[in-house]
């Protein structure tokens, strides 16, 4: 008799077996969701972040621009406004494009050669090129000038291109949308290991 009351209450204790039941699927129904939450997030991680994040600090590089097939009028226009530098700011890329003159059987200058500036002497054609005078006010009469030209493009990491057109015959002006100059020695000696030298640009007497 004792045996018999003592197994009607464990059984009594035992919660009834659909209510078991419904537990475990209540359980097993949370950990698909937890499971599908999961998955969700790894996905969105990886479609938000499909390469690794970029450093704190480091600035990408600034791509150089292109030389075009032929030296347009509008290039070579002068500055407006008062004058400052020929080549302003901090330039981060530049590339020079040489263009044949007329007498080198070209109706108009067209490009003849061309060469990235390297990173490291972008700063040092920049200040060159900054260093040559004022050329004389009023108008020039340049009777040699064949139309052959250097042309240097400048990048910035936020600020337009400038361009810089060299005349490398007759006055051997540089100028920019910004200023005019004479062109030094330095500067002409950087662009002929960069595109190589005019046959026919004459010796400067600036040095």
């Amino acid at each position: 008799m004792r045996n018999s009351m003592s197994r009607k209450r464990i059984l009594s204790d035992r919660p009834p077996r659909s209510l078991a039941f419904s537990r475990a699927r209540w359980v097993w129904a949370g950990c698909a969701v937890a499971a599908v939450v999961v998955t969700a997030i790894a996905l969105t991680i990886t479609v938000q972040s499909p390469s690794a994040p970029s450093k704190p600090g480091v600035v990408a590089p600034v791509p150089p621009p292109t030389c075009a097939a032929v030296l347009g009028a509008d290039d070579e226009q002068p500055p407006v406004g008062a004058p400052t530098k020929l080549v302003p700011g901090h330039p981060q890329a530049a590339v020079a494009c040489r263009y044949a003159g007329a007498d080198e059987g070209e109706p108009v200058p067209a490009l003849d050669a061309s060469a990235e500036v390297p990173a490291a002497e972008v700063g040092h054609l920049a200040r060159a090129m900054n260093s040559g005078r004022r050329p004389p006010g009023g108008t020039s009469n340049c009777p040699a000038d064949d139309g052959a030209r250097d042309v240097v493009k400048f990048a910035y990491a936020a600020s337009p291109t400038i361009t810089v057109v060299i005349r490398l015959t007759g006055c051997q002006y540089a100028v920019s949308a910004s200023a005019a100059a004479t062109t030094t020695h330095a500067t002409l000696g950087m662009l002929n290991q960069l595109v190589g030298p005019d046959p026919n640009s004459r010796d400067l007497s600036q040095p």
